[in-house]
């Protein structure tokens, strides 16, 4: 259990009947050329294979799935400046999807994240080799990965694609960007003002494709009351072009996980379209 400010949030309750996990997303391709974003959600990779197909006339794809513990979400974001950001974001989530494909029903969190970082250490090879292939291009993607199961959830992420908790009306980003941008900041070098969200200097210092010796992503552990938390796993496409504050009013509004997660992207898109705009919420249901 972890406390988050001045609140702590519980462990899941698995004493009510059949509690089952919802993950519902949306995502728009913005003003790239391609669909760089790629999301996983309880078993299936749901960008960008279909995109083309299932695309809404304001050009928001969205998505429902639902599944049991143990549960697997994830998004990665391949990077725009390098090339092959779209199949290096793909070869991301096709081998998360390998190492987690079957998981027995009871595992522990520790056990699920433990394939989840085996899995991230295969992508970042399996992408690397792939550059060698393609004459040394440089490619890479972000990758935050959220493991849920009956004793708790951990994040995992390289990057700067981000997981936040809505509980109690309260936003926490539960990641950190690795980041040239934080990196200077955690220095003590930088002004004390936060960056704004249209901060542009934000390089990668560590992504999935880096290829540095072995990838290894330590896993951090959160608990969280069932009844109140809502997970958000997002692009930076997303929170670079909305405050925190606007985030969680979207979220505050009490509609229904699709509207909500169809908001987000919409007002992302309006405010600055430039990048492909991802989110997927994960809640846990009792019924």
């Amino acid at each position: 259990m972890i406390g988050l400010g001045h609140k702590t949030y519980h462990e899941i309750d698995c004493s009510v009947p059949n509690p089952h996990l919802v993950a519902v997303g949306a995502s728009h391709i913005g003003k790239r050329p391609q669909q760089q974003d790629a999301i996983y959600s309880c078993g299936h990779m749901l960008l960008p294979h279909n995109y083309e197909t299932e695309s809404a006339g304001n050009g928001i794809v969205s998505f429902v799935e639902s599944c049991h513990f143990p549960g697997v979400f994830a998004i990665a974001d391949g990077m725009g400046g390098h090339a092959y950001g779209d199949i290096a974001s793909s070869l991301c989530i096709e081998n998360l999807d390998k190492a987690c494909r079957n998981l027995p029903r009871y595992s522990s969190v520790e056990s699920v994240a433990a394939f989840v970082s085996m899995g991230i250490a295969e992508a970042d090879k399996a992408i690397v080799e792939q550059a060698c292939s393609n004459g040394g291009a440089d490619m890479g993607t972000t990758l935050v990965a959220l493991s849920v199961c009956d004793d708790g959830c951990r994040i995992s992420s390289i990057g700067d694609s981000r997981c936040y908790l809505y509980a109690n009306n309260e936003l926490v980003c539960l990641t950190k960007d690795d980041t040239e941008a934080q990196r200077i900041a955690d220095m003590g070098l930088a002004p004390g003002e936060e960056y704004t969200p249209l901060y542009s200097g934000d390089s990668l210092t560590r992504y999935v494709g880096q290829g540095r010796n072995g990838l290894v992503v330590k896993p951090r552990e959160y608990s969280f009351d069932v009844d109140s938390a809502l997970i958000m796993l997002c692009s930076d496409g997303l929170y670079k072009a909305l405050r925190d504050d606007e985030i969680a009013n979207v979220l505050s509004a009490g509609n229904s996980l699709a509207q909500t997660s169809t908001e987000l992207v919409e007002q992302s898109i309006s405010r600055d379209d430039a990048d492909n705009s991802s989110v997927l919420l994960v809640q846990v249901r009792r019924s």
